[in-house]
C-alpha cells in the first residue's frame, strides 16, 4: 500500500484484484502477462485504473503516475462505485440461484 492513501499497486492478477475492488482502492498496476493486462485494461475502462506499459517505463513515469493517481478525485469516486457494486454481488448465491432456476 502506498503511504499517501488508499492506493494500491500490484501485478494485475485475479487473486489480488477482487480484494482491492471490494475495498474501493484506485489502482496503479503493471500487467506482465496476457490475462493480467486484460484485467488492468478493464480497470482503466472503469475509470479507476492507470496502466503503465513496461516497455516505456522509467522511474520518472512511475512517480508521475503515482502523483497523478493520488490527486485523481474522479478515479477515487469510480473506485467507490465499483466497491458498492461488488458489495451487492453474491457470486456463489447467484450461481446457486441460476442453477436452481435454470435446471431444477
Amino acid at each position: 500500500r502506498l503511504a499517501a492513501g488508499r492506493q494500491s499497486q500490484c501485478h494485475g492478477g485475479c487473486n489480488g484484484d477482487p480484494r482491492r475492488y471490494r475495498h474501493g482502492d484506485d489502482r496503479l498496476s503493471l500487467g506482465h502477462a496476457g490475462g493480467k493486462r486484460c484485467n488492468l485494461d478493464c480497470l482503466v475502462r472503469k475509470g479507476f485504473g492507470l496502466r503503465l506499459r513496461k516497455q516505456r517505463l522509467t522511474a520518472k513515469k512511475v512517480i508521475e503516475a503515482i502523483e497523478r493517481q493520488l490527486n485523481n478525485d474522479e478515479a477515487k469516486r469510480n473506485a467507490q462505485v465499483m466497491k458498492t457494486e461488488l458489495q451487492q454481488w453474491h457470486g456463489p448465491n447467484n450461481a446457486a440461484m441460476f442453477v436452481r432456476e435454470t435446471f431444477l
